[in-house]
């Protein structure tokens, strides 16, 4: 019995080990430019990058999504006296089904139909229902869709992100593709 509790001991010391193991290897800090940053990833082959644009007259900052399983999320923190003001979302993706920005109590949603590549976006702010928004609304994002010369999914953070300079922020993504 007692050799039953020990192993049992240890087991659930090795699974809770384990579980901390690949949380901490799923988040990580660095610096950009002037500006300290931590990010957790999840989802099994994702990575998160952010670097600063070079010859840029702002500041702009590039996250960069590499997603072997297409499914995943991340969330990313600013550190220092000052918050980037413009972000870049570039994701390695076949398709993007759908891609959410969050910050402090709201999200946008950015959807992009498989077959004629419309995007769609939403919009979903404190507790109110989701609604459509259009590209005159200041929590559109610019979307660039991959070309021959830019493989990627390039979107840009919305003017209400940028006026927020949230410190913390969360992202998710499905590559329809996958």
């Amino acid at each position: 019995m007692q050799k039953g509790a020990a192993m049992g001991r240890w087991s659930r010391r090795a699974v809770i080990m384990g579980g901390i193991g690949s949380l901490l290897a799923a988040c990580y800090q660095g610096q950009a430019g002037d500006v300290g940053y931590g990010i957790a990833v999840s989802g099994e082959g994702n990575e998160v990058t952010l670097s600063q644009a070079a010859g840029q007259d702002e500041a702009t900052y590039i996250a960069t999504i590499h997603s072997m399983s297409g499914i995943g999320q991340a969330s990313g923190t600013w550190w220092g006296s000052t918050s980037p003001h413009h972000l870049v979302f570039d994701l390695h993706l076949g398709g993007l089904e759908k891609f959410s920005l969050r910050w402090l109590d709201q999200t946008v949603t950015v959807s992009i139909h498989a077959s004629d590549q419309t995007v769609i976006q939403h919009i979903q702010a404190r507790h109110q229902s989701e609604r459509a928004i259009e590209a005159n609304s200041p929590y559109w994002m610019e979307v660039a869709l991959p070309t021959a010369t830019a493989p990627s999914y390039n979107l840009k953070a919305p003017a209400a992100f940028i006026a927020a300079a949230p410190r913390f922020w969360g992202i998710e993504w499905i590559d329809f593709y996958r």
